[in-house]
């Protein structure tokens, strides 16, 4: 008996493993058959079926590698084995129990560990049995892309563009890659209260301060809040981002003497897919989904879903154009009515990206307009937010906001943001 191992069964003990039983069983298969059963009829078509020789293992070796690499296939000489006599009513007990599908099913499960870790696939180019390689799609596969996405350099291989015709094909397989800055030198960065429109590797620590936020009592006209969040924003492919904010607790102060409250914020988790993008264009879609963890008085404890699509546009200069449209829904609009939300912000980085710390430069102006929707009497309130980002060095960056309100009823006098982030 001659026994042929692949090149990648000898590299991984699993399938070494695996391939010991699938030979075991199939020569104990052939052996049975062939005592239970001497004619030379019966042993020319079981040969047939268990054995090969080295033409039908060349044949063998075009298979899929997981299937070629599992298995360790027997391939017996032309001499046959004596033959044992035995009745028929014993060999047919015997028979029962090693059906003929034994061989098939081992083989089959010890195929199904080689797939699931994401091994190379070959397929069929055409009916002559020639194989192309093809990567599999397999958890294995999604996750090696996932890990690279987060931990990768995403300098490799070269970024080439991904768009709407491919969306359903191209870049869910691949991990994402950093895209170049644009045709106007501008790179894809976020700024405050702005749309990003593009996908971001950061982790990010958010100070939120909003002055004079209306009370719902006589005894506390208004409050003060504070809000902390850390959030860890990252590529899961290059057609898939997701982003989860962590709040630190939120407190609110009074500003007559009323004990203030805090709570733990609201937990947010949002997920975007890369629809379109080039060089000067990005164009995104995801959902944002907030959750009922914190407490009213501190402006928080609300379940909250919201859709949206954004958009990322180099327009020259180191100027920037981006923006988004989305549907902020309410699960208790009681607490706050359900609003379509706009945005548009203009920018422009001044700097390169090595003159730390004032590397990267940016300056723009965002502006936000939400429509209430809940209500019989719908109200708007327009904001404008000027903004400041600024490279440190060694990709930490600094930036800073102040949202002003301008437009439609109040909900605060004046908000200021901070952000410390961390490129990775």
């Amino acid at each position: 008996m001659r026994v042929y191992v692949s090149d990648e069964a000898q590299e991984s003990w699993f399938v070494n493993v695996c391939s010991v039983f699938g030979a075991y069983h199939g020569v104990h298969l052939y052996r049975r058959s062939i005592r239970y059963n001497p004619t030379d009829q019966f042993r020319t078509s079981l040969k047939a079926f268990v054995a090969f020789d080295d033409t039908h293992f060349a044949q063998l070796g075009s298979l899929p590698t997981p299937i070629r690499g599992v298995a360790l296939f027997p391939v017996f000489s032309r001499a046959s084995l004596p033959p044992t006599a035995m009745t028929t009513k014993k060999a047919a007990r015997h028979s029962r129990r090693c059906p003929a599908w034994l061989l098939a099913a081992i083989v089959g499960l010890c195929a199904v560990p080689s797939l699931l870790v994401g091994q190379e696939l070959q397929m069929p180019e055409s009916d002559t049995g020639s194989f192309v390689a093809k990567e599999s799609l397999l958890p294995g596969r999604l996750f090696e892309v996932v890990q690279q996405s987060i931990c990768g350099p995403a300098t490799d291989p070269v970024w080439t563009p991904l768009t709407i015709d491919t969306l359903f094909s191209e870049g869910w397989d691949e991990a994402w890659i950093s895209p170049p800055s644009g045709s106007g030198g501008a790179p894809r960065m976020g700024w405050v209260n702005a749309a990003d429109g593009h996908f971001n590797r950061n982790f990010i620590m958010d100070y939120l301060y909003t002055d004079r936020v209306p009370g719902t009592t006589s005894a506390s006209p208004h409050s003060n809040l504070n809000l902390g969040v850390f959030q860890f924003q990252s590529p899961l492919s290059r057609r898939l981002w997701i982003s989860l904010d962590v709040p630190f607790p939120a407190t609110s102060q009074s500003v007559n003497g009323v004990p203030g409250k805090s709570s733990f914020g609201d937990f947010n988790v949002s997920t975007r897919v890369m629809l379109h993008e080039t060089q000067d264009l990005s164009v995104n879609a995801g959902l944002g989904v907030r959750t009922d963890v914190g407490d009213p008085s501190t402006g928080t404890g609300q379940t909250r879903l919201y859709p949206q699509g954004q958009f990322w546009r180099d327009i020259g200069s180191g100027f920037v154009l981006r923006g988004g449209f989305g549907v902020d829904i309410a699960t208790n609009p009681s607490l706050s009515p359900s609003a379509t939300v706009s945005q548009l912000a203009l920018g422009r980085f001044l700097t390169p990206h090595d003159a730390a710390p004032f590397g990267d430069l940016c300056l723009s102006l965002a502006l936000v307009v939400r429509n209430n929707l809940g209500g019989n009497d719908p109200t708007s309130f327009v904001s404008l937010t000027p903004a400041i980002r600024t490279h440190l060095g060694r990709n930490y960056f600094l930036l800073a906001g102040w949202e002003v309100p301008v437009a439609g009823p109040v909900p605060f006098q004046e908000r200021l943001t901070f952000q410390f982030i961390k490129v990775f």
